[in-house]
């Protein structure tokens, strides 16, 4: 039985940078989509082991610009205490094909961002990129829904893998 997708109604986004490998036909891509303990540009900050995909196995969707109806890959979520990565491949039809030449054409002018849902968070301070202490959300358990090449994130201080 295939998983159906659901958007969940608290569904919200983060973004990061990408890279992308070819092997024959094959269209890989590694996409840092979350940076732990690292404020971003919405005030979240995101603790290291608190994302989680929504489906067994890790798995997860790609999608073009979190638009569901607009599958373009699937991969699996990998995390160490630093970063949070999506390693798949787009897929082999006319959408997958499309997106994969858009983002190798676009490089460095895009992130990556990701739907989620926050199953726990608390109140926190963080210091931000001007040296401030300033108010933020602390992610603690996130269930990712798809992760999304888009132009602008709010994780702004990810990075290339």
């Amino acid at each position: 039985m295939s998983e159906e997708l659901k958007r969940p109604d608290n569904l919200s986004f983060k973004n990061a940078p990408i890279e992308l490998k070819e092997d024959g036909d094959t269209r890989y891509i590694e996409a840092v989509f979350s940076l732990f303990d690292t404020i971003d540009s919405d005030n979240d900050v995101t603790k290291a082991n608190s994302l989680r995909s929504g489906y067994t196995g890790n798995k997860v969707p790609l999608v073009w610009n979190h638009d569901w109806s607009k599958v373009i890959g699937r991969g699996i979520i990998e995390t160490d205490n630093q970063k949070a990565v999506f390693k798949g491949y787009f897929l082999n039809t006319e959408a997958g094909k499309e997106a994969y030449n858009t983002v190798k054409e676009m490089q460095d002018m895009q992130q990556f961002s990701y739907g989620f849902q926050v199953m726990k968070s608390s109140k926190g301070t963080h210091i931000d990129s001007k040296g401030e202490e300033v108010p933020v959300r602390v992610l603690e358990d996130v269930k990712v829904w798809e992760v999304s090449p888009v132009l602008v994130g709010a994780q702004q201080n990810s990075f290339v893998q």
